[in-house]
């Protein structure tokens, strides 16, 4: 299990680590189990010694200690070729098969094979079989869930996945290592270890010129770069900029940034607000509007699940201020433990890089998000469009619609994202006292707010129904095909 949690890790940098990925990493391990199982069985049905089973468990050390070298290379070259050839979906789905069968399949078989293999061996030295299976796959067990814990929770954040890996490796290479002790030649083996531990000095899960740190968090691969003076905070396989950040600017020229940090200006100028961000991130939209506004009443809380993202972020991106407040909470969790009401809630919460999480797409979310809002209060949502005629973006729109009877959508010019914003009551889109840095995507957006109206006759995203990695990974290939055409 220690093997199988740290195994998404290395796939998350290159394809991510949406239920695609899982499927596959799941599903690998649970075939190679199967196969494992069966011939451990054979290998105890044939009485093959002892050293039979251990020669293969340090087999199965060594290829666990090769997979986080071999991860580049087989990723830089055939694996990520997929993308030029199938859809999004389809491209995650082959490639992360691939991956997890070459890296992961053969040691996870080779460990298999050992509890039965100990069953049959203790069973033929008179061990009562059913006591003796009870007691070896208690023991197993137990193992399974301390590296259900350990590798994700503890040794990943701590260590980074290809030091847990081979830490893991190194663990049991020191369990089965006596079959080699058998003089000089066996205990040169063990100088092997500390030489795989310095080779791993190197962190980088994924290489870019323009690095200035990566980290590994028990929800993803987080790496902050540097673009001609900008720093960028992105996840897991790098589709797009969660965060941007300048200390010689207010504004980022993401005008997806822009128009989320308008809306106080929606408001009239003595109004105090209580704003709340969904999905703080790096903190780009929280510092845009407290310093766009400094002379309002306001006060921000911004929710993160990510612990790392916000310790990075406080690091790098000018997190830490006044009139901001941090909770380390999953969006939907925090809705559900505070009573208090925002005049502005800004959703802007993403898994795995572009994947709207299921559970803060439907009614019952927006329902709880209606809940916590003031009579006039306003919702802010990003949303990346990819293709705005796709299934997703209308779902999207219209699960909206059902629970906030005004809704707006804003197209922002240029890019694939678009702004939603809604409100309990009809209300014209009315800007007042707009800072200076704002009037250039001011000027863009003003009067392109396309009004969206419920249809009972198109489907909503309810908690029971929200295929949203699916429905995006289709707009992404649509869109392809679309900008392919064009060509």
């Amino acid at each position: 299990m220690g093997l199988e949690m740290t195994a998404t890790r290395f796939v998350a940098p290159y394809f991510g680590s949406s239920t695609l990925v899982w499927t596959n990493v799941i599903a690998v391990i649970m075939i190679a189990l199967a196969l494992g199982y069966w011939s451990g069985g054979k290998l105890a049905e044939k009485k093959a010694p002892l050293s039979a089973l251990q020669r293969r468990l340090l087999l199965s050390a060594a290829l666990m200690a090769l997979a986080p070298f071999l991860v580049s290379f087989l990723t830089d070259g055939f694996l990520l070729q997929l993308f030029q050839v199938f859809s999004g979906s389809i491209a995650v789905l082959i490639g992360s098969f691939f991956l997890v069968v070459f890296l992961f399949f053969l040691p996870t078989y080779l460990l298999a094979m050992t509890s039965p293999y100990l069953v049959g061996y203790e069973t033929r030295k008179g061990s009562d079989a059913g006591k003796i299976a009870g007691r070896i796959f208690a023991i197993g067990t137990i193992g399974s869930i301390l590296g259900t814990f350990l590798g994700p929770l503890v040794l990943v954040p701590m260590l980074g996945s290809k030091r847990t890996m081979l830490l893991f490796a190194g663990i049991l290479f020191l369990l089965t290592a006596p079959v080699l002790i058998k003089g000089k030649r066996g205990a040169k083996v063990l100088l092997v270890l500390p030489f795989l531990w310095l080779f791993s000095t190197s962190p980088n899960m994924r290489s870019f010129g323009n690095l200035i740190v990566q980290a590994e968090s028990p929800y993803q691969y987080i790496q902050v770069l540097d673009e001609n003076g900008t720093r960028l905070l992105v996840t897991n396989e790098g589709g797009s900029t969660q965060s941007m950040y300048n200390s010689d600017h207010i504004v980022t020229g993401n005008n997806y940034f822009e128009v989320a940090a308008l809306t106080p200006a929606l408001f009239g100028p003595d109004k105090p607000l209580n704003i709340l961000v969904l999905g703080l991130g790096g903190g780009t939209v929280s510092r845009e509007i407290d310093l766009l506004y400094p002379d309002r009443d306001l006060s921000i809380t911004g929710v993160e699940i990510d612990p790392n993202v916000i310790a990075l972020a406080k690091r790098y991106f000018d997190l830490d201020r006044a009139r901001l407040n941090v909770v380390n909470m999953d969006g939907r969790s925090f809705l559900r433990t505070t009573h208090a009401t925002y005049d502005m809630v800004v959703i802007d919460a993403f898994s795995n890089q572009y994947y709207l999480p299921p559970h803060m797409v439907t009614q019952e979310f927006f329902e709880s998000v209606q809940d916590h809002l003031t009579p006039l209060g306003v919702v802010v949502s990003n949303f990346d469009a990819r293709l705005r005629s796709s299934p997703l973006l209308t779902t999207f729109t219209n699960t909206l619609a059902s629970v906030f009877p005004a809704v707006y959508r804003v197209a922002i010019p240029d890019t694939r994202n678009d702004v939603l914003i809604a409100r309990m009551q009809p209300f014209a889109p009315v800007y007042e006292h707009v800072p200076q840095e704002l009037l250039q995507i001011f000027s863009l957006v003003e009067g392109s707010f396309e009004h969206i109206t419920y249809s009972s006759g198109q489907n909503v995203f309810t908690d029971d129904w929200a295929p949203t990695e699916m429905m995006m990974d289709r707009a992404v290939w649509q869109s392809h095909n679309e900008i392919t055409r064009a060509e």
